[in-house]
């Protein structure tokens, strides 16, 4: 199963407070992943504000009240009542498909949660 977790408006948070700031924020998200997450998870940093949470293969159920519990567990307030929160992509890797080819598809998904507002979970 593979997660693909995006920082909402993480522009804006450099733009705004400082890259200082859109560091914490960063390796606040990063603590709380591996917090959040299970010794038979993985957890990347894919990008500037992307992370890679790969998990064994769980029911679409099970994964989605994953993605859920780490969204709503890397819910962090900024000094000004900000709330930073987070968009994921969720998918399951198919049978006879690369892990790229399952990471694609839950890019794909979290570019739909981000055009669908933000601040949530979608599946494909």
């Amino acid at each position: 199963s593979v997660i693909l977790l995006d920082i909402d408006h993480f522009k804006k948070i450099n733009d705004i407070y400082g890259h200082d700031i859109g560091d914490t924020v960063i390796k606040h998200i990063a603590k709380q992943l591996n917090y959040l997450s299970e010794s038979n998870t993985k957890v990347f940093r894919w990008g500037g504000e992307e992370f890679l949470i790969v998990l064994p293969k769980l029911s679409k159920v099970e994964l989605m009240n994953k993605a859920e519990q780490i969204r709503q567990g890397l819910q962090y307030q900024l000094n000004d009542h900000k709330m930073v929160t987070v968009s994921l992509g969720v998918t399951e890797q198919k049978k006879d498909e690369s892990i790229y080819q399952a990471i694609y598809r839950a890019d794909i998904a979290l570019y739909k949660a981000k055009s669908n507002g933000r601040n949530q979970s979608q599946y494909l």
